[in-house]
């Protein structure tokens, strides 16, 4: 709702001076000038929405006669409108009323337009200029564009011999926000309008959802939108503000769905919000496809193995210790807890007491009461491996070359050969860490760039695991490389050092016991390449403290 504001002489007489908030101009007589006043003040872009209303008030001087005229379908309204007005067709004073020789209106905006015109015209007895201020840059080039307007003499006419000024007040006026959506299941566009009708989902699989509110022909432009689904009982089990959304239910039963199409609020424009509550209903169903264990089963640094499933699982399942069997070592451990993952509701966490990184585990299931969300029974499984937490002191991603070049791995200072990450060779994941050397280059790097894990503490009298893996490409002259570990600087890869021709074109897997003499903070790692021609690759850097079950 816009305010109205009255107009007092000595705001008049500002306005006269300054025209529609705009640049002094030059009285062009002392009986004769042209003005208006209008809700928008001094500003040139002038927008509203629909249902809005602005007030435009000419305040010309010595005019003849005058006239506003405003579009069809937007309304005349007749003062004074109460500001707890929330609707105003009691107002309307004539309805479908275009013009009016009333000196102040009331326009309310029924009709979204980026360009909806509020003429003035005036007739005066002399020549008169009204002066604008350049035209506006922003939102829309069109909208009340400036330059100086010049009352024309009439040669004919009912105001021959007088002068016309006629002025045109553009708004640039906002529809309501419309939502609109595409369903879409296996490719096909689904009907998601018929009120009482159901689309079956299967368990796990998905159907594609778009909004495209902002496609409806219409000035509204919408900004953002909420999807929301409850339940049979009205409860939330989904949200998203994703424009395409690809949505998934897990448990059987109806869910029915809203899109709410948003436009943010601005300084000048009220935001707008309309919900569809989507008339289809979805209706899951249970899957035909088997239920698994999917996914890579871990440990954690808690020593609870981790099983994740294909989807989500029945919570509630009877006692399952017995149908698991962890093999440690080749040993059978007992399993103490089986349990529903506070977390992730497609993983079940299996305890059997500590285990260490040096352990090779493996886990199988006999076939017990774990169900699906959707009602399938767990498909058995057999000495499956487990991944043991290890605590490398330089993450998994560092250390195995999977972060980016120099978040933890750079080229040394006094580095004369080409360092780099590589996908030509690599023992696991995506990359290594490819050094070139040629003639009497020494190709060096370190663990010393800007990651958080690029330095490591070590304690005097405590026996480190260092690994790390090697390709040495054929065809060079590089005899050996150099790992130290730089702060104090110790060499530690000894023997390996030498590079053994039969070794060459594969990946080679070294292992050291290290222990330091005094504690050191800040350790990092530094690798040099003797002199010579060669290209060498290394893959996994590992330290932590030795673990072995004991």
């Amino acid at each position: 709702m816009k305010k109205i504001i009255k107009i007092t002489a000595p705001l008049l007489l500002l306005f006269v001076a300054i025209g529609c908030g705009n640049r002094d101009y030059v009285v062009p007589s002392t009986f004769s000038d042209a003005g208006f006043y209008s809700t928008y003040g001094k500003g040139l872009n002038k927008s509203a929405v629909v249902g809005d209303y602005a007030t435009f008030q000419d305040i010309s001087q010595g005019a003849i006669f005058h006239t506003w005229e405003i579009e069809e379908g937007n309304e005349i309204l007749t003062g004074p409108i109460a500001q707890s007005a929330k609707t105003y067709d009691k107002y309307i004073k004539n309805p479908g009323q275009t013009k009016t020789e009333d000196k102040t209106i009331n326009v309310l905006f029924n009709k979204g337009n980026i360009i909806t015109k509020i003429k003035m015209f005036d007739v005066f007895n002399e020549m008169v200029t009204f002066r604008r201020d350049e035209k506006p840059i922003v939102p829309y080039p069109i909208n009340n564009e400036g330059g100086d307007i010049v009352a024309v003499l009439q040669t004919e006419g009912p105001w021959a011999g007088k002068y016309v000024l006629e002025i045109e007040i553009i708004v640039d006026v906002y529809d309501t926000v419309v939502p609109k959506m595409i369903l879409t299941q296996k490719g096909t566009v689904v009907d998601h309008t018929v009120a009482g009708a159901f689309i079956d989902i299967k368990a796990g699989e998905a159907v594609q959802l778009q909004d495209i509110s902002a496609t409806v022909p219409n000035t509204s432009r919408p900004d953002g939108r909420t999807w929301k689904f409850t339940d049979a009982e009205g409860k939330q089990v989904f949200s998203s503000q994703n424009e395409n959304l690809s949505l998934q239910f897990k448990k059987l039963g109806i869910y029915r769905g809203t899109l709410t199409a948003t436009r943010s609020a601005s300084d000048n424009i009220n935001g707008s919000s309309t919900i569809y509550e989507i008339p289809i209903s979805f209706r899951v169903i249970q899957s035909d496809q088997p239920y698994f264990q999917s996914g890579a089963i871990k440990s954690l640094v808690t020593s609870i193995i981790q099983v994740p499933m294909s989807t989500s699982i029945e919570p509630g399942f009877a006692d399952q210790k017995s149908f698991f069997t962890v093999k440690v070592n080749g040993v059978v451990f007992p399993v103490t807890s089986v349990n529903l993952d506070a977390v992730n509701e497609s993983v079940v966490n299996i305890n059997v007491g500590k285990l260490y990184p040096a352990d090779k585990v493996t886990i199988s299931y006999a076939g017990g009461s774990i169900k699906s969300s959707d009602d399938r029974n767990l498909v058995p499984f057999t000495d499956k491996a487990v991944t043991v937490f290890d605590p490398n002191f330089l993450g998994t991603d560092a250390g195995g070359f999977e972060d980016l070049f120099g978040a933890t791995w750079v080229a040394s200072n006094n580095n004369s050969g080409t360092i780099s990450y590589s996908t030509e060779q690599k023992l696991t994941g995506t990359s290594s860490i490819k050094a070139v050397a040629q003639g009497s280059e020494r190709a060096r790097f370190q663990s010393t760039g800007n990651g958080t894990s690029k330095v490591f503490n070590l304690v005097a009298g405590t026996t480190y695991t260092i690994r790390y893996s090697r390709f040495v490409k054929s065809g060079g002259s590089v005899s050996g490389d150099k790992i130290f570990l730089i702060y104090p600087q110790v060499q530690i890869n000894g023997p390996s050092s030498t590079y053994n021709a039969a070794d060459n074109d594969q990946w080679k897997t070294y292992e050291i016991d290290y222990v330091p003499s005094s504690d050191v903070s800040g350790q990092s790692f530094y690798i040099q390449l003797n002199p010579g021609d060669g290209t060498v690759y290394y893959d996994n850097f590992y330290i932590a403290v030795k673990s072995v079950r004991p």
